[in-house]
C-alpha cells in the first residue's frame, strides 16, 4: 500500500456500505484496486470519482437478486 490507496474496509465505510460491495465494484470496474499480499487497497482518486459522480445519483445495489452466496449485503443499497 502507498499514499495513494486506503484499505479495502475503509473504502467501504467511505461508501457508507460493505467490504463485500466494494469488491464488486473492483469488479465490475467502477473503482480501480489493487491485491496486496492477499488484501485489497482501493485507488483513493478512483474512489473520489465515484463518490462524486454517485454524489446527485440514486444509490444502488450491485448485488443481483439471484445472489447465488445469499450474503447479508444482497439486500442493502449501497
Amino acid at each position: 500500500m502507498n499514499e495513494t490507496q486506503i484499505p479495502l474496509q475503509q473504502a467501504a465505510e467511505r461508501l457508507e456500505s460493505t467490504a463485500l460491495n466494494v469488491l464488486m465494484h473492483i469488479k465490475r470496474n467502477l473503482l480501480a484496486a489493487e491485491e496486496i499480499d492477499g488484501s485489497w487497497f482501493v485507488d483513493r482518486a478512483s474512489l473520489a470519482d465515484f463518490l462524486a459522480s454517485r454524489a446527485d445519483s440514486p444509490k444502488q445495489n450491485l448485488c443481483q437478486s439471484s445472489c447465488s452466496h445469499k450474503c447479508p449485503s444482497c439486500n442493502e443499497e449501497i
